[in-house]
């Protein structure tokens, strides 16, 4: 089939438009659907293509199956011809044709020919993809306070499944480090681990081919494999146990083979339990407060090894780590916790008093064993000059004075 993007420029699958009676095809498929294309090369495709527009020939560019190279190719077309930025005629193709899969590395090189490269100089602005998230809200609010340029688009405008969108906002914003936040709604299943690898896989493809630098939130259950009483730094091998753990440990090995293969810079952040006023999580607690608020048991559990602990961090502490992470030069994995394992019998108690509910804590035994990993963070304390400053007490309080908090019971 093929989908026009002008009444005279079209783009197809080659086996689809061959045999289609008064069209010119330009045939692409000699083109490399990854790095490596020739500008010369590439620029022939797209002066041919304007030619035969300007001879009111009726084109349809093909590559194998009518996804990257041929609607690359015609954006490249579509400027020319009609003397635009190439950013809005690659949207002008993508919103005709429907098609978001091409090749990042392909279309930098049709951008390149049609509009030159990018100005190195100009590039000094922060992006947050998931901006709306509970976490990307504390990061704009910190990246406001402190002056920094930023861009946080909509997912509207943004979307992490989009890497051709994704590269635009990169090359029109001037964007020299990417906090990639974005993540499925869902994140324990296996349909989510998917997602949140093709997603970061799209991030990893811009930032490589433009040069970005990537900051990754990853997670304190990379840990939690491990059995007993863990403190770990930054050298303690990784042991994911459920789903999110695992997401986060094959997230952060892609993450390593583009450090190695594709020269990117990153920095990772290993963060402990995030939790605030504007999260939902950890789930424990907000079932606890809404049990406490209605004067109903509050139920904890306790394990075969002991009571489970916790190293939360407040989600102001994460934000301002980003922050340091996203301005600073560092390469590589920093752990960011709050250092202070606290069991959840304790904040079980501590809530109760700040209700000043009637609440009985009740601890169930379970016979399982339980993992208790504190964030040993004296790398980031030395690299980004980071501490935690929010205390668990203020932060309860907090969450205690928003009193708009969702229930999540079990």
């Amino acid at each position: 089939m093929i989908r026009w993007i002008l009444p005279n420029l079209g783009t197809a699958a080659f086996d689809a438009a061959a045999d289609e009676p008064g069209v010119d095809i330009l045939d692409v498929r000699d083109l490399l659907d990854k790095p490596g294309n020739p500008s010369a090369r590439v620029a022939e495709k797209v002066a041919e293509g304007s030619r035969l527009l300007k001879e009111n020939k009726k084109v349809v560019v093909c590559c194998d199956y009518g996804m990257s190279r041929s609607n690359a190719i015609a954006a490249g077309i579509l400027a020319s011809v009609e003397s635009l930025a190439f950013g809005d005629a690659l949207r002008r193709v993508m919103e005709a044709t429907g098609e978001r899969a091409m090749r990042v590395e392909v279309i930098d090189v049709v951008r390149r020919i049609v509009q030159g490269p990018a100005k190195e100089a100009e590039r000094d602005r922060i992006l947050v993809l998931g901006g709306s998230g509970f976490l990307g809200r504390a990061l704009v609010s910190a990246l406001e306070a402190s002056g920094a340029e930023y861009a946080a688009p909509s997912s509207d405008r943004v979307d992490a499944g989009d890497a051709a969108a994704m590269a635009l906002e990169v090359w029109e914003q001037g964007v020299s480090t990417l906090v990639f936040l974005a993540a499925p709604r869902v994140e324990n299943t296996s349909e989510s681990l998917g997602r949140s690898l093709a997603m970061l896989r799209n991030a990893l493809a811009v930032c490589s081919q433009t040069g970005v630098r990537l900051v990754f939130p990853s997670s304190w259950e990379i840990y939690a494999g491990h059995t007993g009483d863990i403190l770990a730094d930054e050298t303690l091998p990784p042991r994911p146990r459920d789903i999110r753990g695992e997401t986060k440990f094959l997230c952060e090995t892609l993450i390593g083979h583009y450090r190695e293969a594709r020269g990117l810079s990153a920095c990772v952040l290993r963060l402990g339990p995030v939790y605030g006023t504007g999260a939902g999580r950890p789930p424990f607690i907000h079932n606890f407060l809404s049990r406490a608020r209605r004067n109903l048991p509050v139920v904890t559990h306790q394990y075969a090894n002991g009571l489970p602990a916790v190293d939360l961090l407040h989600e102001t502490d994460a934000a301002r780590a980003l922050l340091l992470a996203a301005t600073a030069p560092y390469e590589g994995t920093l752990n960011i916790g709050a250092g202070l394992p606290v069991t959840t019998a304790r904040i079980a108690k501590m809530l109760v008093e700040k209700t000043g509910s009637k609440s009985e804590i009740v601890h169930i035994r379970l016979d399982a064993r339980t993992t208790n990993v504190t964030m040993d963070t004296a790398l980031a304390r030395r690299v980004l000059g980071w501490q935690p400053e929010v205390s668990l007490e203020k932060g309860l309080e907090e969450l205690v004075a928003a009193g708009n908090v969702e229930a999540h019971e079990h």
